[in-house]
């Protein structure tokens, strides 16, 4: 499975935790969430992180 991840980042350039919160985000109808819902499948404070780097 790692061998898996380390391609997709290397393909997308993302990291890990970039695609964690997409994959949550794509799970749910319509891919949006409420900040306090994502928060409660992924680590919170992973995501203020993530969200602050994938801000344009």
């Amino acid at each position: 499975m790692s061998s898996i991840w380390g391609g997709l980042q290397a393909h997308s350039k993302l990291s890990g935790a970039d695609h964690e919160i997409l994959i949550a985000l794509t799970d749910t109808a319509g891919g949006r969430q409420r900040f306090q819902d994502l928060a409660k499948t992924v680590d919170w404070e992973r995501i203020l992180d993530q969200l602050d780097t994938m801000s344009p």
